[in-house]
């Protein structure tokens, strides 16, 4: 019982630790986790801006070869036809027009004039170009094209070789700008396979050092608003803004923030820096998909945990079940053996009276008669008639009381051991029941240990009794044989049989004590006995016994 209660606990605290160890594990993989994705993050941000830069490179290298190009062609009518050909050898899809300004900020020539720029941007553009250290530079801004918050403005000056009348050298002077309108939007929606990466588990977003927003899909109404919450209502949506703060003060790295009734965020975010350009690039995820998948894996990792410990439960139920059983078949076999060893003193105790008490009493009664037989006169030949058939009657029950005396206590069992008093046992038994009985028996004392040796001799004795008294049997056998360190004995009989069937259905009281305590005994042998038998084919029992070893042969 005690050990029953000891592997449930066990159970239990085992329960306990695995709980506590997926808890302690989940908490320190979502911090790994974490820290691992917002690496990625960090890493998706830097690649990203290095594409927009490798972008604007590539770009400025085909422009700067377009200006080169059209230094050399002065004012020659052949500009347009120069500025189509490298249009068409640069990639149409990005660029969305080519164009040369004068030095006067005029448009000469446009591959596409309704989305060439102007206004601003042109005017800082010329600022810019009329310098002498802007030569061979790239200037870059953003277009200021309505509904195009990702069009920019790539241009380089324009120098062209004259000649000086006082000198006769040639110089170079300003004559102008060559631009590219380029398609930014366009490059980042095929860039990351969508046409707006506003859905999915990422995220971009463009701000540049004074914290304006240029592209963010998900809030078009913000593009070219200040995203520092200097603006009336933003704290309505943003809690604070100290995310953003950081990002403008270490431009690059990774962080977190939240925008009132929308999941929390992470952001990965790096700088890009080109042609007097400098902006911020933002890449976000939710950080609720990524811990609702951790929590998911928690749930299912407890509800295995629930089911272990459902099974530990059921399997502790069961062991305390079996053991309480055990404890209860053992106290059982205890009382049953003590009713035993009870029953046996009072047979043997009842066996000494009968065979000293009531013999000795029947003796002397006998004696009388032969006494009084002796004295009677020989003319009374009735009355010693009557005298010699007492003493023949108190011969029988001397000889029916000796049997008893036998049968309850066989002194035969103690002084030689078992396999003489059954030979003993069936030599009596067919004399007196005129049934004939074989034996073939090996010397069962060698198998059979000594304290089960009563026992057994008891179920031999009932099985020979059932077969005189209710199978009207002729001939009986008996035999043993060791199989696989069991000792088996058979008793067969060739009398009237009976349907075992039926017998089992039988009430308690229908059955009657006879083979319920035979089979009573041998379970307390630790064995079996089984019982075959047919209506007129007679009854085969075997009594199957485990076999001492050598420490338990005559114990």
């Amino acid at each position: 019982m005690k050990r029953g209660h000891i592997i449930a606990a066990l159970a239990v605290l085992s329960v306990a630790a695995a709980v506590f160890l997926t808890l302690h594990l989940y908490r320190q993989g979502t911090r790994e986790v974490l820290s691992r994705y917002q690496e990625q993050q960090s890493l998706l941000a830097s690649h990203l801006a290095a594409q927009i830069e490798g972008f604007f490179e590539s770009r400025a290298r085909s422009l700067g070869n377009l200006s080169s190009l059209l230094s050399t062609e002065g004012k020659s009518k052949r500009i347009g036809s120069v500025i189509d050909y490298q249009a068409r050898q640069i990639d149409r899809t990005y660029v969305k027009a080519v164009a040369l300004y004068d030095a006067r900020g005029r448009v000469i020539y446009s591959t596409n004039p309704s989305t060439t720029a102007a206004g601003d941007p042109v005017s800082e553009l010329f600022s810019w170009a009329r310098r002498n250290e802007s030569r061979g530079g790239f200037f870059l801004r953003p277009a200021a094209q309505a509904g195009s918050p990702l069009v920019f403005l790539l241009a380089t000056p324009v120098y062209r070789q004259t000649k000086t009348l006082k000198t006769s050298s040639e110089a170079e002077e300003f004559s102008g700008v060559v631009a590219y309108v380029l398609d930014v939007e366009k490059f980042l929606s095929r860039g990351l396979g969508s046409r707006q990466p506003k859905t999915g588990f990422n995220q971009i977003w463009l701000i540049d050092r004074e914290g304006t927003l240029h592209f963010q899909p998900d809030r078009p109404d913000m593009v070219m608003r200040s995203a520092r919450g200097k603006e009336a209502g933003c704290t309505s949506c943003h809690p604070s803004f100290n995310y953003l703060q950081e990002m403008l003060a270490k431009k690059e790295g990774v962080t977190e923030y939240q925008v009132r009734n929308e999941p929390r965020k992470i952001a990965g975010f790096a700088p890009i820096s080109f042609g007097g350009l400098s902006w911020i690039v933002v890449v976000t995820a939710p950080a609720d998909r990524l811990t609702a998948f951790l929590w998911r894996s928690l749930r299912d990792h407890l509800f295995l945990l629930f089911i272990m410990l459902a099974m530990l439960t059921a399997g502790s139920y069961l062991i305390i079940r079996q053991e309480r059983m055990k404890t209860r078949a053992e106290e059982e076999t205890r009382r049953w053996q003590e009713l035993i060893t009870v029953q046996e003193g009072e047979r043997t105790r009842i066996s000494r009276e009968l065979h000293d008490e009531l013999g000795q009493a029947l003796t002397v009664m006998k004696l009388h008669v032969n006494y009084i037989k002796n004295r009677l006169d020989d003319q009374q030949t009735d009355l010693r008639k009557e005298c010699e058939d007492a003493v023949e009657y108190t011969d029988q029950v001397i000889e029916n009381v000796r049997r008893l005396s036998r049968d309850l206590s066989p002194t035969i069992l103690e002084d030689f051991g078992l396999s003489a008093a059954i030979r003993s046992l069936t030599a009596n038994f067919g004399k007196r029941h005129g049934i004939t009985v074989t034996l073939d028996l090996p010397d069962l004392d060698s198998f059979i240990p000594r304290r089960s040796c009563t026992l057994a001799y008891r179920i031999v004795q009932e099985a020979l009794t059932n077969a005189a008294k209710h199978a009207h049997a002729r001939t009986i056998s008996l035999t043993a044989a060791e199989e696989k360190g069991m000792i088996c004995l058979f008793i067969a009989d060739d009398g009237v049989g009976f349907d075992t069937d039926e017998a089992a259905a039988r009430g308690p009281g229908e059955k009657g004590l006879g083979l319920a305590t035979m089979k009573a005994h041998a379970e307390l042998l630790g064995g079996s006995l089984s019982i075959c038998s047919e209506a007129g084919k007679g009854c085969r029992i075997a009594l199957s016994l485990p076999a001492a070893g050598d420490e338990g042969r005559g114990s």
